[in-house]
């Protein structure tokens, strides 16, 4: 490898990490390895962010690298994202942000299903009001029944 004057590029950290065997390392592991002074971190805004990113990836193992990015540092502007170093975007990781047609579309297809749903609750609704007035009418004439029963055999 090459001699350098400066800080390392956080690609080559990556690919040094692991990334060239295909198998870069945690946001996690990388965030400790790229700010360890020795084997701990001594800043306490470190530790902090390290313990934050720490929880968000336990609270949700399945969340992409980029939210928890977002998550922990705030929202990532144009031309640099924590953790990729600068001339990376934040489209390049999450993709396009949607357009506002894709956004007006699906904010018609959830009113459809909302409608629908809606339709279902007010069905189930009836047949809730129903069944608790045949259960009304039922236990009317439980209660008339039981009265006679007491009545019959409460005179012996």
């Amino acid at each position: 490898m090459l001699q350098r004057t400066g800080s390392k590029p956080f690609r080559q950290i990556k690919y040094d990490m692991g990334g060239s065997s295909g198998n870069p390392p945690s946001l996690e592991k990388f965030w400790f390895d790229t700010h360890k002074t020795g084997n701990i971190l001594d800043k306490p805004e470190t530790v902090e962010k390290h313990e934050m990113i720490k929880k968000k990836i336990q609270e949700n193992p399945e969340m992409e690298v980029f939210d928890v990015i977002e998550e922990c540092f705030g929202r990532q502007n144009k031309g640099y994202v924590t953790g990729y170093g600068g001339s990376i975007k934040p489209k390049d990781l999450r993709g396009p942000l949607p357009n506002r047609f894709d956004l007006e579309m699906k904010l018609k297809q959830a009113g459809k299903v909302n409608e629908v749903l809606l339709g279902r609750i007010e069905h189930v609704e009836e047949e809730n009001r129903t069944f608790a007035a045949r259960l009304n009418e039922v236990e009317a004439k439980f209660e008339g029944k039981f009265q006679a029963i007491l009545d019959a055999f409460g005179d012996e």
